[in-house]
């Protein structure tokens, strides 16, 4: 055996070990196999199939009242399990988060009341991951109930948190009961701890929205996945909004061209007059290279140099 090669068993352990790293799930033929994607918040009921290494799980079509079973194939044994375990907590999220929405939308619309203080006075502030009846918190904590608890073992002795990862349809349902509000002015939608969801449909619908809302003054959006498509719907807004004083777009996929666009809002020009109501951008962990900290005008940009 030469120096630097490896014998035929040592290469067959780690192709098997490099094939455990690229476990796939695959959703067998019917009705909804072509879909690109499939909305974790309409699965429920994630168990184990008759056939061998097969998941099913319930699905309830939009639009439609009839639940359907999926019908997915896994490639072992420890796949499966592993699978089960990843829906099982995708599913969870994913009903908890559409509880948190419906919550966070009802509160704007003034159907149920405001988040207070700890001396009873009324928030003019709105977090979904701080709704800890519902699974979440961005600080990390004991939980007593949690509906991961039963898959999650660390949960048994860790302090942890969760946050909210709203997504593009949680951003659109936001905006229809935002764009009325007359009272919040803060509204947090960020995610870091796990990457959040909202794209450029989200981002254009919160910034639609902001063209009518007259109250909003910080919007937090940051660990998010917007690109220059969605910096350009905000830039249109930051155009006509005079209420809007920070907002909070770290960690997305902003590139040079969506970065210049948000700054030309903020210097004006011949058609549009500066933006002077804003005092802070944050552009920071995105993919515009070199990009500074300092002012344009009144409004301090966070770049990634200091």
């Amino acid at each position: 055996l030469r120096v630097g090669h490896k014998s035929p068993e040592e290469e067959a352990k780690e192709l098997e070990a490099e094939k455990g790293k690229h476990r796939r799930l695959r959703l067998l033929r019917g009705k909804h196999a072509k879909m690109g994607r499939l909305p974790f918040e309409r699965m429920d009921n994630v168990r184990e199939g008759d056939a061998e290494y097969e998941i099913l799980v319930d699905f309830l079509p939009e639009g439609d009242s009839i639940v359907r079973t999926l019908r997915f194939k896994a490639d072992d044994t420890l796949s499966t399990e592993q699978w089960m375990s990843v829906l099982n907590q995708a599913v969870s999220r994913r009903i908890m988060a559409g509880k948190a929405r419906r919550r966070l939308c009802a509160i704007l619309n003034n159907e149920q009341s405001r988040p207070r203080n700890a001396i009873g006075e009324e928030l003019a502030s709105l977090d979904p991951s701080t709704f800890v009846d519902f699974g979440f918190s961005r600080v990390p904590r004991m939980w007593l109930e949690h509906p991961f608890k039963r898959t999650d073992k660390k949960m048994l002795t860790n302090k942890m948190a969760f946050e909210m990862q709203c997504t593009d349809s949680d951003a659109v349902d936001i905006a229809k009961a935002l764009e009325t509000n007359d009272w919040c002015r803060e509204l947090r939608l960020d995610c870091f701890t796990l990457p959040g969801f909202i794209g450029n449909r989200g981002a254009t619908s919160l910034a639609t929205c902001l063209m009518q809302n007259k109250t909003l003054e910080s919007l937090n959006l940051s660990g998010n996945l917007i690109d220059d498509e969605g910096a350009e719907a905000l830039a249109e807004m930051l155009q006509k909004n005079r209420t809007l004083t920070k907002l909070n777009l770290n960690g997305n996929n902003i590139r040079k061209r969506g970065a210049v666009m948000l700054f030309g809002a903020i210097t004006g020009n011949s058609l549009h007059p500066p933006n002077a109501a804003m005092r802070e951008l944050d552009l920071q962990f995105n993919n515009v290279p070199q990009l500074e900290s300092g002012r344009i005008n009144q409004c301090h940009i966070t770049g990634d140099i200091i």
